[in-house]
Order: structure tokens, then C-alpha cells, then sequence
């Protein structure tokens, strides 16, 4: 008995040695295990260091085809104040503030950039850098605030390239965004980064001369900083899909880059190439305040609105000999529709009255007075200045 337990032993480890055996060696041959100190996996290792797939290829060509498209067409802005010197009494050049442009338009030996309204605002001098160094002084041609936009003209005989501007209607989330500028100041001139649209349609609130405003703008993860503003926000073709406008940060949080979109920019750069101001609708009503932001008690002793009213802005004055005035609009009015378009904020009132309807169009107003509401029309006309 224990002479045959000895031989099924031995017979076991012959048949287990063999079948290991072969396993390895399919292996090998699979390329599951491959032997340490062979000439091809050197080979392998190399390769795998040094060459990058396919498709990562085809899209660091598309970027560097991208940025080479646009190297000549974005500039740098410098913003010269004069400032009188209190102790020699002259008056002195003071750098207060670089952004970026974009060349898109050339005529024999006139130049155009457009850029950001807040890069050139308050400034004394404006100083393009051309992407060669050269350094030209350049005029105001127009600027609009509200869209945060203004075109600069300057003379040079040496520009050949001018950028192209895509449709920002076509941009699709996720895809490609490119910026390009000056971040941080002219020593950082021509700054790459990279990154994807991450939303569009977005609507930021922000302060100017006329009170705040919501710009429609794309949204990026592509890095844009301080002197970044005014340049061109591009897709994979080099086309200008938007320009490059602000940055929100917060603490913990990565900065979230905005543009505005290319397709809003165009009318009013067209306007501003005329060397007009853009002409807005103007009707002359005071201090207009979102019901939601009055106190319920108020709204009712005060103003004496109904509780079910909770969207509309209330008119608390009108200007004299304005169209408001003229067309029969009261103190305390509340403005409920704009052409049959809900009015829930002042906010949404400007956005409708400053990009749906032009000087010359007549709207229709909804207004809730002493318990009913009435139409009131108006023919537009333009802001005073």
C-alpha cells in the first residue's frame, strides 16, 4: 500500500510539472509573461515611452494648428494714464492696466482690434504690441459698455494676417476651447492653455455705468487670467468662437473662464467700426425694484399689490418729458410683460428691451395698476447721452 501511494505521487508531479509547463509557454507565446531580459521588451518599454497613440497625435496637431493660425492676430493692449507728477509738476506715462486683441479686420494699411471695454477704459494713450515685439499707438474707435466690447484702430503695413471669426451658435459642450493672450501682464505675451467648453448660455451678472447687466457668455475651463481679457477664445479650426471677458474665483474653487460669445460681439463691432455709439432704447422709468426683493408687508400696506403678484419690477418715479411721461406710465406701476415676454427682474426688462428690440420698434407693455392690469404702447427712442 504505502509502495503505491509512492508511484500515484510521483505520477501526479510529472503531470502537474508538464501541465505547468505548457501553460507558461502559451504564455510567452500570448505575451501574457514576457522574459525580463529579452531584446524585445527594451523594445516595448521604449516605445510605449516615447510614442504617444494615434489620436493623442491628430489632437496636439489640431491645438498647434490651431494656436499657429492666430499667432500674428492676437496683440497686446497697454492702457497709458497721464498722471501730472505733484513733485516735478510734469506729466507722467502710468501703465494702469494690460489686456489682450484680436486683428479681424484690415483696410490697405488701417488695422482694427477688438478687445474688452474694460481694458480700455479711462485710458490716456493705448499702446498695441504686435506679436513681433513692435509696439504702435493706437485710437479709440468705439466702445460699448454693456457689452463689455470696444474696437481699436491702428496704422501698420506689415500686418498680413487677420483672425477668423466660427460661429458661436455651433459650439457644443465638451468640445475644444483654446485661449490665447497676455496673462499677467506683455512679459507673458501669447500665453497657450487649453481646456473644453464646459457650458454655454450662461448669464452673469455684472455691474456697469447703466446699472447691472446680464451678459450671455461661454463658459471655459481653459485658463484665463488678469491679461488674458480681450482675447480670442478658440475652437480646434482657430476660428474665434468668443472673446475672452472674466474670470470668477473663489476659494477652494478652480477659476471658471467666460467669453462672450463671437455671434453676440459681431453686431456690435460693426457698430462700433462706424465709430458710432450703439443706440439703445430709452424710456425714462426711475428706479424700477424686483417685487421679490420687497417685503411682503410692504407690498401690501404700502403699495397695496395683491399677494398672488410676485413677479414684475415697480416703477418708483418717472422722468420728466420722457417717454414714459409721454405715454401715460405712473409711480408704482408694476411692469409684469414686455411684448407678451414675462418681466420677473429688472434684469430680465434690460435683456429684452436692449437686445430684443431696436430704436424705432414699438413695444407693448403689461402694466398692474390699482388692481387691473392695462396694454400701454410705445414707440422707442433712443438713450439720452
Amino acid at each position: 500500500m504505502k509502495s503505491e501511494n509512492i508511484i500515484n505521487a510521483f505520477l501526479f508531479s510529472i503531470i502537474g510539472g508538464v501541465i505547468t509547463a505548457f501553460v507558461f509557454l502559451f504564455c510567452i507565446k500570448q505575451g501574457i509573461i514576457i522574459p525580463s531580459n529579452t531584446e524585445d521588451n527594451i523594445k516595448i518599454v521604449k516605445d510605449h515611452e516615447v510614442s504617444l497613440p494615434k489620436s493623442q497625435n491628430d489632437f496636439s496637431t489640431k491645438v498647434m494648428a490651431a494656436v499657429e493660425k492666430n499667432s500674428e492676430t492676437v496683440v497686446g493692449i497697454v492702457n497709458i494714464k497721464k498722471v501730472k507728477n505733484l513733485f516735478t509738476g510734469k506729466v507722467d506715462d502710468v501703465e494702469q492696466g494690460v489686456g489682450s486683441g484680436i486683428i479681424f479686420k484690415k483696410e490697405r494699411d488701417k488695422i482694427y482690434v477688438v478687445t474688452n471695454n474694460h481694458v480700455v477704459e479711462n485710458s490716456g494713450e493705448l499702446e498695441i504690441c504686435l506679436s513681433n515685439g513692435k509696439k504702435v499707438q493706437a485710437t479709440l474707435k468705439g466702445k460699448d459698455t454693456l457689452t463689455d466690447l470696444a474696437v481699436l484702430e491702428f496704422t501698420d503695413s506689415s500686418i498680413n494676417s487677420i483672425a477668423a471669426f466660427g460661429n458661436s451658435d455651433d459650439v457644443k459642450v465638451g468640445q475644444l476651447a483654446i485661449a490665447i493672450g497676455n496673462p499677467l501682464g506683455i512679459e507673458f505675451s501669447k500665453t497657450v492653455t487649453q481646456g473644453i467648453i464646459s457650458a454655454k448660455k450662461r448669464n452673469i451678472t455684472v455691474d456697469t455705468e447703466l446699472g447691472e447687466w446680464d451678459i450671455n457668455v461661454i463658459q471655459t475651463d481653459a485658463a484665463i487670467n488678469p491679461g488674458n481679457s480681450g482675447g480670442p477664445l478658440i475652437n480646434e479650426f482657430g476660428e474665434v468662437i468668443g472673446i475672452n471677458s472674466m474670470k470668477i474665483v473663489r476659494n477652494g474653487v478652480e477659476g471658471l473662464g467666460f467669453a462672450i460669445p463671437i455671434n453676440d460681439a459681431i453686431p456690435i463691432i460693426n457698430e462700433l467700426l462706424k465709430g458710432r455709439k450703439v443706440e439703445r432704447p430709452y424710456i425714462g422709468i426711475i428706479n424700477p425694484v424686483d417685487l421679490k426683493d420687497i417685503p411682503d408687508l410692504y407690498k401690501k400696506e404700502i403699495f397695496n399689490l395683491p399677494d398672488d403678484l410676485e413677479d414684475g419690477i415697480l416703477i418708483n418715479g418717472i422722468t420728466p418729458y420722457s417717454l414714459a411721461e409721454k405715454y401715460g406710465l405712473k409711480k408704482y406701476d408694476v411692469i409684469t410683460e414686455i411684448n407678451k415676454s414675462k418681466v420677473s427682474t429688472l434684469a430680465d426688462f434690460k435683456n429684452y428691451l436692449y437686445t430684443k428690440v431696436k430704436v424705432g420698434d414699438e413695444i407693448e407693455l403689461t402694466i398692474y395698476r390699482k388692481n387691473v392690469f392695462i396694454k400701454i404702447k410705445i414707440l422707442l427712442s433712443k438713450a439720452l447721452d
